[in-house]
Order: structure tokens, then C-alpha cells, then sequence
């Protein structure tokens, strides 16, 4: 977890090197799409891994041959697919309070309900997800989230 924080910051400290004294919102804004391009990664390799593990089954010549294969079961594999889409929609929502906000305040009020959503699609994952590379994926893809909507906090001096 401090590793994904320490790459985020990172990589949002570098985006962010190159601007000519932006905005707080500008700031905002640019974490949040360093956080969409972390989903967007994300939800590729899911579908990657899945799409692997339903070819690797099928060619397995034995059940024993199975445990071999790497499988994230079709039910998980949808509830994650509507759960990218959910945090897509979260991005956009998000991206538009920020730009709609007039002060910092504004911004970091928009952050923070973003988090609140955040948490609950994670609370929603804990539940609905039983195999454990559907597990990991799920919790690269909210801690992802969470550091980019806590950057944006930090970012504008908010909690």
C-alpha cells in the first residue's frame, strides 16, 4: 500500500513539475486523471486474466490440469466489470465537481464524497468476491482509487 502511495505521489509530482504555477482545481484535475489511467490499466488486465484463465480451462485435458490455471469465475468477472464502470462514472462525476468548484474548499468537498463512494464499492467487493485473483484485482484497482482521490487531498491541503 505505501509502495502504490509512493508511485502515485510520484507520478503525480512529476506531472505536476512541468506546470507553470497552476491551479489548485488544475492540480485536482490532473491526479484524478492519473488515477483513471491506473483504472483503465486495471480493468485491461482483468479482462486479460479472465479471458487466460477461460482459454486455459478449456484446453486443460484434465480436471487435474484446472488447478493449473489461473481463473477469475465469470459471476466475478461481471460484478468487477460493472464495478470499473462504477468507478468510471465516479471519475467523471468527480472531474466535474472539480471543475465546477470555485474554491479549495469546493474541490477537496468534492474529493471527499468521492472517497465515500470509493469505500462503499469496496465494502460492496468485500462481499461479492470470493476467488482470490478477483480479490487482488479488485483491491489494486480501489487503492488505486483511494490514493488518487487522497493526492487530490493533499494536493489541495484538505483531510
Amino acid at each position: 500500500m505505501k509502495a502504490v502511495k509512493f508511485l502515485f505521489l510520484s507520478l503525480a509530482a512529476l506531472i505536476l513539475s512541468g506546470c507553470p504555477s497552476p491551479t489548485a482545481q488544475q492540480n485536482a484535475a490532473k491526479a484524478s486523471q492519473v488515477a483513471s489511467a491506473a483504472v483503465v490499466a486495471a480493468q485491461q488486465g482483468e479482462i486479460t486474466i479472465y479471458n487466460t484463465g477461460q482459454q486455459c480451462v478449456a484446453a486443460a485435458q484434465s480436471v487435474a490440469q484446472t488447478g493449473a490455471c489461473v481463473v477469475i469465475p465469470p459471476d466475478e468477472h461481471l460484478f468487477l466489470q460493472k464495478e470499473f464502470v462504477a468507478i468510471s462514472e465516479l471519475g467523471k462525476t468527480l472531474d466535474s465537481c472539480i471543475l465546477g468548484a470555485t474554491t479549495t474548499q469546493g474541490t477537496v468537498a468534492c474529493a471527499n464524497t468521492a472517497l465515500v463512494t470509493v469505500n462503499q464499492i469496496n465494502a460492496d467487493g468485500a462481499l461479492a468476491l470470493k476467488s482470490d485473483k478477483a480479490k487482488t484485482t479488485f483491491q489494486l484497482v480501489i487503492t488505486s482509487v483511494q490514493v488518487g482521490i487522497e493526492t487530490i487531498q493533499t494536493l489541495l491541503g484538505g483531510s
